[in-house]
């Protein structure tokens, strides 16, 4: 789609805003010695956050 189209004072001003698509996929395993997994993430429609638990 053209840059006017998706912002409108593109044309005007002369800039020209690009956009950025991402896939991913996550996986995460606990293990051989802890019981349980303490890393976390999060994928959001303007954020992606990864937690790495180190356990304690």
């Amino acid at each position: 789609m053209a840059p006017d189209r998706l912002y409108p004072d593109a044309a005007s001003t002369g800039q020209v805003r690009m956009s950025l698509s991402l896939r991913f996929a996550a996986g995460s395993h606990k293990g051989m010695i802890r019981e349980g997994n303490e890393d976390s993430g999060y994928a959001g429609p303007r954020l992606l956050a990864i937690a790495d638990g180190m356990g304690g």
